[in-house]
């Protein structure tokens, strides 16, 4: 089936996993990097860069493929798993990110999550195209029952609510000399949640996400992502 938006192009979509912060991971990092890089190439290691003042501690350690589109994310409260630009579709990257996160959460025994959260991150080219601003391609950025929403300036607007017990929430901002429009959409399940129940938080949060997208983009947007290149 082709994308129902050719022109939207994924540039990472990750599925993360926070946990309450256990400092015998950090002994388990060698034994997880052993086995996920015999058995699915991520043999990449990539160091956390931080910030003055930032805690290395909670920054991810990755494992990438050689090719650069798939990283397996570890630290001592979390765990992710991401596409990079080369996204399969839900149901092939849920099968793919899923047994390899469910992997490391049972090396180091961890039985409650404190957050799952499904995030994407999207990038739509605007050359030669005049008129396009944030505020009129996401109208529906402030739907009720939002908790927390802002227009940060013209080109750049984010938003956060709550749709049941979940966090959902988008950003978006154009960057660039040659325009390029940055959109990212997340949803959130915060509290107590069993490991147990990971596939279907994720499942849900998934929902929550593409569902959010629907709902706020404009008919303008809409038919900017929808355009056929070829």
């Amino acid at each position: 089936m082709p994308p129902k938006y050719p022109r939207q192009q994924l540039k990472s979509v990750s599925i993360e996993v926070f946990f309450p912060g256990q400092l015998e991971i950090l002994s388990r990092f060698g034994q997880i990097q052993r086995e996920v890089g015999g058995s699915s190439q991520l043999s990449q290691l990539f160091v956390p860069n931080v910030q003055a003042g930032e805690p290395i501690a909670l920054r991810p350690y990755q494992l990438r493929d050689v090719e650069g589109t798939r990283s397996l994310a570890l630290a001592v409260n979390q765990v992710a798993y991401i596409a990079f630009d080369d996204y399969p579709g839900f149901e092939s990257f849920r099968e793919e990110a899923l047994p390899k996160i469910r992997g490391v959460l049972e090396s180091v025994e961890v039985e409650n999550l404190s957050r799952v959260r499904y995030l994407y991150e999207n990038e739509v080219g605007l050359q030669d195209r005049s008129g396009f601003e944030v505020s009129g391609l996401f109208p529906g950025v402030v739907p009720a029952g939002v908790i927390g929403a802002k227009v940060l300036s013209p080109f750049h607007s984010a938003a956060e609510w709550l749709e049941s017990e979940d966090l959902v929430g988008f950003n978006a901002r154009i960057e660039g000399s040659d325009p390029v429009l940055k959109v990212g959409l997340f949803a959130s399940a915060t509290g107590a949640l069993a490991l147990e129940g990971l596939e279907a938080a994720v499942e849900r949060l998934h929902g929550r996400a593409t569902h959010l997208f629907e709902a706020i983009i404009s008919d303008q947007f809409r038919s900017l992502i929808s355009e056929d290149e070829s």
